[in-house]
């Protein structure tokens, strides 16, 4: 089998590419079409955003090595977003906050993006008066990398420890072909986390793109 660290990893790339193509889209429209003017440094503002999908990506994977299932993986997802919107300064500022809810957003990384990002956008701060933020964040994407391949790991021990299942029968044990689900090396390359960075983009595809395109292109249209 692979390393949980691969494994990891090649759940994390699809989901990344597609956020830079996000805020690669975003820059674009905000700069070009609607001639919102960025103060500060834009490769400061687009290394800090990296950042922060980083982190956000790893608190996805984070959830899914803890819950059961995904409707469990769901539910605690759209529970965590509640404080990521009211609690990081994003709806409401921090300090007109109770000191318990200010506690509590310090542990938001949303908090720490905004406020670089107002730092970098609006008043035009150098990269210096955001290490703060970007320290902040850098350590929370290492502590949940760490949590979640440890968490991986444990889970994947598990279940490799259950019984081996029975060998092949029939037209596959007499061929002797491999299963498209098998651990081996696949026929396109001898890197086995490339094969799985293939399927989580076209589920990607599958599931994201393609109804978010369907949706919005007639909308575009009219």
């Amino acid at each position: 089998p692979l390393p949980p660290i691969v494994i990891v990893l090649a759940k994390l790339v699809p989901y990344f590419v597609i956020s830079c193509a996000n805020l690669a889209t975003i820059l674009l429209l905000s700069v070009f079409l609607l001639h919102i003017p960025i103060a500060g440094s834009l490769a400061g503002f687009i290394a800090v955003t990296l950042l922060y999908i980083l982190v956000a990506l790893l608190l996805g994977l984070f959830i899914s090595t803890v819950a059961d299932s995904q409707l469990a993986a769901m539910l605690l997802s759209l529970l965590l977003i509640v404080p990521a919107v009211y609690l990081s300064g994003l709806a409401f500022p921090t300090e007109s906050m109770p000191e318990v809810l200010r506690a509590i957003s310090c542990v938001v990384p949303t908090t720490w993006y905004i406020e670089a990002a107002r730092k970098l956008l609006i008043q035009g701060s150098p990269m210096d008066c955001v290490m703060r933020e970007t320290t902040v964040l850098a350590v929370m994407a290492t502590v949940l990398l760490a949590v979640s391949w440890r968490m991986f790991k444990v889970r994947l021990s598990e279940k490799t420890a259950s019984p081996t299942p029975s060998p092949p029968r029939g037209r596959a044990a007499a061929t002797g072909k491999r299963s498209f689900f098998t651990f081996g090396t696949p026929p396109w390359g001898r890197w086995r986390g490339a094969f799985l960075i293939e399927k989580e983009f076209k589920q990607m595809m599958r599931n994201i793109i393609l109804p978010k395109v369907f949706v919005m292109l007639p909308l575009a249209l009219v």
